[in-house]
């Protein structure tokens, strides 16, 4: 018998019976070692139809005795009289057997050299996006960041260089976890118009809004395993539905999963809500981020353009960078053009790395709604002389309604993103 192979996430081995022209495959997936044992959801075919499977512990011999009764009563006759039950116990002993060491030998410790040449890193988007690496894009909500992903996405599909360096068209995919499929359908539209190409021109997607990354990683896996997918996107760490964010053991389970999924990736997450300048949750995220991209932006009232700053910070292997700088044009049905902002443009951006209280008060009411200065004062833990005269003055809040002797505020509609 030959030994189990490991190809991608899964563990074949082939048997052919003497004397037949049938070919017989085991196959082992989703290997976890728990409490009592590994377990694996195996499968039997027999001429590439499965006959029997189930989610197994593999040290269990009455777990193999009943995949394998099952398998047998399915086989072919020819099958059958050629390779004796209790023959095809033993191959499945043995292959259930050496399962682990298959599984674990990927890992091990090998002897590596230096490499004798030096050469700079591969990017599928210059400075922003290592190709096998992960980049986390952060910001407040409101600010672009969505937009920016998906021209991000879309300029990587489709090697299109108007806003970013891309060296090479790759295989992409863009997970939705946070607005309908329709909105997406609209958004992608626009980007595509905006990157001057055709409004329906394809990109990968995962619409599941309501669903986290937990929920969908398995079809996810397996899409980006079939069709070899280089780079994703997910729309956004805070749905990703493993406990808490600023936990590190639910971080690093969401870092872990995004290293496994994807060769190279691009996720979403915002930030403290009076501090823009990380991500919000556990220093985990950051610590296993490849490049991390804090996005600034600044709007003036009634006007139809953002003017966005991407400002790399924690980046393996590049130095101290500058901004790279957007400009993005609204109207009242979505983005309509998007540009390379220009060189005083994006230092206009340089210093807004912290958050203002006028943007503190505006992300705190688009978040929980028509609110009153002292409420807003007491959870920003700001001056509520300072968020009354804001309120009041600034052209961005209009009064929403008053409740007994409380005048409650909102953000004045114009051109969110």
């Amino acid at each position: 018998m030959t030994a189990p192979r490991l190809e991608g996430r899964a563990i074949y081995l082939d048997v052919r019976p003497p004397g037949t022209d049938d070919v017989v495959q085991f196959k082992a997936t989703n290997l976890t070692m728990e409490r009592t044992g590994v377990h694996a959801q195996v499968e039997i075919y027999a001429n590439s139809i499965r006959r029997a499977w189930g989610i197994i512990n593999v040290s269990r011999d009455e777990d193999r005795v009943r995949l394998v009764n099952k398998a047998v009563k399915l086989f072919p006759t020819t099958l059958n009289d050629a390779w004796p039950t209790v023959k095809m116990q033993k191959d499945l002993d043995d292959f259930c057997f050496a399962l682990w060491g298959v599984w674990i030998g990927q890992f091990e410790p090998k002897d590596m050299k230096g490499a004798l040449e030096r050469k700079a890193p591969t990017y599928l988007v210059e400075r922003l996006i290592l190709a096998g690496g992960g980049s986390i894009l952060f910001s407040p909500p409101g600010r672009g960041k969505s937009y920016t992903a998906m021209l991000l996405t879309q300029s990587i599909n489709t090697a299109t260089c108007a806003l970013f360096g891309v060296p090479s068209p790759r295989r992409v995919t863009y997970v939705n976890l946070e607005r309908s499929q329709e909105t997406l359908v609209q958004r992608l539209g626009n980007v595509n118009a905006a990157l001057d190409l055709p409004r329906d021109t394809e990109m990968r997607m995962i619409n599941a809004r309501g669903k986290s990354l937990f929920d969908v990683r398995d079809a996810l896996a397996r899409d980006i395993e079939e069709r070899g997918t280089e780079f994703m996107c997910l729309d956004s760490i805070s749905r990703a539905g493993y406990g808490k964010l600023v936990e590190d053991a639910p971080a690093n389970r969401i870092m872990d999963d995004l290293n496994n999924l994807c060769p190279a990736w691009l996720a979403i997450a915002h930030t403290p809500r009076t501090d823009e300048t990380h991500t919000y949750g556990s220093q985990m995220f950051d610590a296993a981020a490849d490049v991390t991209v804090q996005l600034v932006s600044d709007q003036e009232e009634d006007s139809a353009e953002l003017l966005i700053g991407l400002k790399v910070g924690l980046a393996n292997d590049q130095g101290k960078q500058g901004l790279i700088g957007l400009r993005l044009t609204f109207d009242e049905l979505g983005l309509t053009r998007a540009f390379r902002a220009s060189g005083s443009e994006v230092r206009s951006l340089s210093g807004l790395t912290k958050t203002s209280l006028a943007l503190q008060v505006k992300e705190y009411l688009l978040q929980v709604g028509p609110t009153s200065a002292t409420d807003v004062a007491e959870e920003l833990g700001a001056e509520r002389s300072a968020v009354s005269r804001l309120l009041s003055n600034n052209g961005r809040f209009i009064r929403a309604e008053k409740r007994g002797k409380s005048v409650l505020y909102a953000v004045k509609e114009t051109h969110r993103v």
